[in-house]
């Protein structure tokens, strides 16, 4: 196709060793791939030089001012890092287009913003100028090569902008549609992902200044934002939480990377609207994500969880016994780290792992909160806390409640 287009290139514009800008003749009978476009007999468009693409899989991708990082989103664990090559200002808005296996983004910091698109080893393309003196912050690609691009809302509401990005298309590399929404989110659009299967919606998790979260829909065509559903007060266990960065997946789950501590969450965008919490992964303020979101990939916790049956779990200084609530059989079940003492326990039936209190070196402090694996791995959720806690579990909701146990004194 870009072959075809190049030879009828009437004038070149300007060129370097990414693009060709050039003016087109169409053929008048509009012939064969031309179908596709308008009856407009003149026209501009970006032929890209090949660059090497991206995998479609598992992974999430996190940009962070000019780096990206490749993160698990199962594990949490961050694989590599790359430098991005964009001209000035930091990576943000960052989609995975399906239909080429490039990431695109653009650099926040400047004005006009640019999109680039991005291959394998950070090289990256300039594809287009932005609107002068708009601050996008937003962004994703959905299966349709759509890129939908959003700013913070101001006096004259919600501003989007929709680009194409599918390479098969004539209008590559032009803005087709840019407008204010009929209304706005309930708060700012931190990050907001497309998932497959679902063209002309984008999601996005949206947390109220006081904790409430919810997940609402904004309709590409109606422009419209709607609300899904309220997930609930205070889902993380961070003051003022963000969820800075979004993945798409095919498992009927959105999960996104809370900025300010790195957990990794995931949401379901479908009746029962379940919530947990995934892994912990890189801090990530002011960052943005992106994932191929038709990998078939699986994203699974690394680490394996307890069964949720009738058991119940006793701690006993570093060994965690097995209780036949039935019978009230005691049997050991896993030794810990010896040199710690473990105390508080409580079982969170959201992701299926134990949470407790681990303590520290030095008459119990610094003393960490912990997750427990079903293998014995111990992983520190919330380091350096002041108090030893003795008394704790886990709610429905998936919030640790602690204690300390203070002797009465009459």
């Amino acid at each position: 196709m870009l072959k075809r287009l190049a030879g009828l290139c009437r004038d070149t514009v300007g060129y370097n060793a990414s693009h060709i800008l050039c003016w087109i003749n169409w053929p008048d009978d509009h012939s064969g791939d031309e179908q596709r476009r308008s009856s407009t007999t003149v026209g501009t468009i970006v032929i890209l030089q090949p660059l090497a693409t991206l995998a479609c899989a598992g992974y999430g991708y996190l940009a962070q001012q000019a780096t990206l990082i490749t993160v698990d989103l199962g594990s949490g664990s961050s694989s590599s890092t790359t430098n991005v090559n964009i001209t000035s200002g930091s990576l943000d808005s960052i989609g995975f287009n399906q239909a080429d296996n490039y990431l695109y983004g653009v650099n926040r910091g400047v004005s006009p913003q640019a999109v680039y698109r991005i291959g394998a080893a950070g090289a990256t393309q300039f594809v287009l100028n932005l609107p002068a003196g708009v601050d996008f912050y937003a962004g994703d690609v959905d299966s349709t090569g759509l890129f939908f691009v959003a700013a913070p809302a101001n006096v004259n509401g919600f501003y989007f902008a929709q680009i194409n990005l599918s390479p098969s298309s004539s209008f590559y590399g032009r803005i087709q549609y840019q407008a204010y929404g009929v209304n706005g989110p309930d708060s700012d659009v931190v990050d907001w992902v497309a998932t497959p299967g679902q063209t002309g919606v984008l999601l996005s998790v949206q947390v109220y200044p006081g904790g409430d979260t919810y997940l609402q829909q904004f309709d590409t065509t109606a422009r419209e934002w709607a609300t899904l559903t309220y997930y609930g007060l205070s889902v993380t266990d961070v003051t003022n939480p963000s969820f800075s960065a979004l993945y798409g997946a095919s498992d009927g789950y959105i999960y996104a990377t809370e900025g300010n501590g790195g957990a990794i969450w995931r949401f379901a965008y479908q009746d029962p609207y379940d919530y947990r919490l995934v892994s912990r992964g890189p801090v990530a303020v002011g960052a943005d994500g992106a994932r191929c979101g038709s990998s078939s990939l699986a994203i699974q916790p690394a680490l394996p969880q307890f069964a949720c049956g009738t058991s119940g779990y006793l701690i006993q200084f570093y060994t965690l016994y097995r209780v036949s609530l039935t019978n009230g059989t005691v049997t050991p079940f896993l030794t810990l780290n010896s040199s710690r003492l473990y105390n508080a326990i409580g079982f969170n039936s959201r992701d299926n792992y134990i949470y407790g209190t681990m303590n520290g070196p030095t008459n119990n402090l610094p003393a960490n909160i912990v997750r427990i694996a079903s293998n014995g791995t111990v992983q520190i959720v919330v380091p350096n806390i002041n108090n030893y806690w003795l008394l704790g579990d886990v709610d429905a909701n998936g919030q640790y409640w602690t204690a300390l146990q203070v002797p009465h004194i009459s």
